[in-house]
């Protein structure tokens, strides 16, 4: 009865912090409200993960010397002062400033939920209904994020933009009550540190060609098809659609990620390894292609759909695939370094992209499919079964 009771609270804890209320209204928040142009809603991404990178080792800290429950609460208080700051008056340097509270609640989040869930199971001897319960805790943060979407577009429709980022005080600081609540398990090993995690990683990858081809696919791939979440508004914004209905458009991506990372195991009979794995980028890279060249509001729903769907849904496939090449001893290590790798990319190529959209969302959807159509060739693997 403990243990379902703990998981409950965090299965909770989940759901609330990912009531994403400004996640389908972003670009407008930022271009109407904020008064910026894309390059500098862009800049502020890099921002946020340049910050997110540095602060890894000090909120890792966190949660190994004060606890999975501390780091896990201050991350929920964090982040529901961080939407107050956003949305109280529209101005870069308090944006930047929002940004780095997003960013420190992020990282007080990142590996103190997994570990929680992990330590808590472990606490009562049920260690091997992890995948079970990792599955469930992820079907509340996905529930969350529909929840969130569609209310916050609405919001956004009949109060304003502002609103939708200053509301997202009340799931956060609501996680924060439950996190305060939750039991604090007995801690596991203390982490490496996050640059020799880094270091041991690339040591481990420059020593296998076939990974590193692997590597390059998926983080070449994992990086455009991050930008499916912060070009489809502006594109459907420009082609008519009301900002009220964005939230619902953000969650048919969402079902559209879910019903095709779900489909992966009865595409790889029917294509093969090689062929699915070209697959994604090839869909994405069209679908890219066709939007720069598309005017009708329906069609552009429509490949907004598809490119989100086969691009976004594609890092649970690449991961496992990863896994079979990656020794288990490194396992962890290396995984950690590519997730390093793709943050360090994207602070880059995000200022790109903006100055792309602020010349013609249209012209940046048709360069990046070009981009990731020459890409899904030029970095093909074979990708033949490994296990370790």
């Amino acid at each position: 009865m403990s243990l379902r009771r703990d998981l409950r609270k965090i299965y909770l804890f989940e759901l609330f912090r990912n009531l994403h209320l400004v996640s389908a209204v972003l670009i407008p928040f930022f271009t109407d409200w904020g008064g910026l142009n894309l390059t500098q809603t862009m800049w502020l991404q890099s921002w946020f993960i340049a910050w997110i990178f540095l602060l890894e080792i000090p909120t890792g800290s966190i949660a190994d010397v004060l606890g999975r429950k501390i780091s896990l609460s201050i991350g929920a208080l964090v982040g529901s002062i961080a939407a107050l700051v956003y949305s109280s008056y529209p101005n870069f340097s308090l944006f930047m400033l929002g940004e780095l509270l997003y960013a420190l609640s992020y990282s007080l989040f990142s590996g103190a939920d997994k570990a929680m869930i992990y330590d808590t199971l472990k606490m009562h001897g049920k260690e091997k209904e992890s995948k079970k319960i990792f599955g469930k805790a992820f079907t509340f943060k996905m529930i969350g994020m529909l929840i969130g979407a569609p209310l916050g577009s609405l919001i956004a429709g009949y109060l304003g933009v502002r609103y939708a980022m200053m509301f997202m005080f009340f799931p956060l600081f609501t996680s924060f009550l439950i996190g305060l609540s939750l039991k604090e398990p007995e801690r596991g090993e203390r982490a490496k540190s996050y640059f020799q995690v880094f270091k041991e990683g690339m040591n481990v990858i420059r020593s296998d060609k076939e990974l590193l081809a692997l590597i390059c696919n998926y983080v070449a791939f994992y990086v455009i098809a991050y930008y499916t979440i912060w070009m489809y508004q502006p594109l459907l914004l420009e082609a008519g659609m009301n900002i009220s209905l964005l939230g619902f458009v953000h969650s048919a991506l969402i079902i559209a990620q879910m019903i095709l990372a779900n489909s992966y195991a009865f595409l790889e009979d029917l294509l093969g390894r090689k062929k699915l794995i070209m697959l994604n980028p090839i869909v994405l890279g069209l679908s890219f292609v066709f939007c720069g060249i598309s005017n009708g509001l329906i069609p552009l729903l429509l490949l907004v759909i598809l490119s989100a769907g086969f691009g976004k849904s594609r890092d649970p496939l690449m991961q496992s695939y990863l896994n079979e090449f990656i020794p288990s001893k490194q396992r962890a290590t290396v995984l950690s370094t590519i997730s390093m790798l793709s943050r360090l990319i994207l602070a880059f190529t995000n200022l790109l992209i903006g100055m792309l959209m602020d010349v013609s969302v249209k012209y940046a959807y048709l360069i990046l499919g070009f981009i990731t159509l020459f890409l899904s060739f030029a970095l093909r693997v074979d990708a033949r079964e490994k296990a370790y």
